[in-house]
């Protein structure tokens, strides 16, 4: 009896957590604010990338073990097979990195720090929408936020992508390539993987509780922010894994089924992160009103 009693509790709190969550995301129009983050987040990642591969080229030169050639090669073995168009695509950007990444590399991080800060700009106007926020930062002051907030979420985000990426590539036909390099000699056990897999989903755990309690002009409560960042990192794993299957099941030797069909994929999914982003911050949102709502009944209770 208590057990069902129980059960039927937990499935009347799910249904108002997510009529709650539904009410509030069309109140605040989190479809036309998700259009605007996504956009955002399609400008800055370009310079980010850019950026990024630019740093690890540099990075990689300082060995003089590891060379053009073997770089590539770690490429190709975290694209699918038949990736004719994409993969010579690919080889020609990466090659044009590794010639000019020094001042490539310096003018996509200025870039991608001019972009990243109207990114968080935007974040935190959506914040403000969700939270009932009034407060708002001055501009330099607010600026120079973002800047901190873009290194933060940067090394996070980065963390979590190259941890990911060494579990694809260790689980995959790339263990060969980890022998090569003496990084690895056997193949990855599946507790290895479990506990890697954890610390990724702690790194993007982690970014998006920054962003949620920190970013607002008003400190978001930290239960408030661990229950959106909850949300929010597991539906964005979700959406990681789907993406992973929709591309490798894409025809890469065509244009058309290819690299057309991977570029819209991408936007869609960036889309569909910033919905979830949103969707997250409501779901910390109505945590907080049912927090605020109990303490007032019981507070008119004494």
């Amino acid at each position: 009896m208590l057990r069902r009693t129980r059960l039927a509790e937990l499935r009347w709190t799910t249904r108002d957590y997510l009529a709650r969550m539904w009410d509030n995301a069309f109140e605040d129009n989190f479809l036309f604010l998700a259009s605007g983050v996504a956009f955002d987040i399609l400008l800055a990642s370009v310079p980010f990338v850019i950026t990024l591969v630019s740093g690890v080229t540099f990075v990689l030169n300082l060995s003089p073990a590891l060379s053009n050639a073997e770089i590539l090669d770690v490429v190709d073995h975290m694209l699918p097979h038949q990736t004719d168009v994409l993969g010579r695509f690919v080889h020609r950007v990466i090659d044009d990195a590794l010639r000019g990444h020094h001042s490539l590399g310096i003018w996509s991080a200025i870039i991608f720090l001019f972009l990243s800060t109207r990114l968080f700009a935007s974040l935190r106007i959506v914040l403000a929408e969700v939270f009932d926020i009034e407060t708002r930062r001055g501009i330099i002051e607010g600026k120079l936020f973002d800047v901190k907030m873009t290194l933060v979420a940067s090394v996070l985000f980065v963390a979590n992508a190259i941890i990911a990426a060494y579990l694809a590539i260790a689980r995959s036909r790339g263990v060969e390539l980890l022998q090569a390099l003496g990084i690895r000699e056997d193949v990855m056990g599946g507790v290895e993987y479990a506990i890697g897999r954890l610390v990724a989903f702690a790194f993007l755990f982690a970014m998006f509780f920054a962003i949620y309690r920190y970013l607002p002009a008003r400190r978001v409560r930290w239960q408030t922010a661990a229950v959106a960042s909850a949300f929010t990192s597991v539906l964005f794993e979700v959406a990681k894994q789907l993406f992973a299957l929709v591309i490798r099941h894409l025809n890469a030797a065509s244009v058309y089924t290819g690299v057309l069909a991977a570029v819209i994929v991408v936007v869609v999914w960036v889309y569909y992160a910033a919905i979830v982003f949103i969707l997250g911050g409501e779901v910390g949102q109505v945590y907080e009103l049912r927090r605020t709502r109990r303490l007032q009944r019981e507070a008119l209770s004494e």
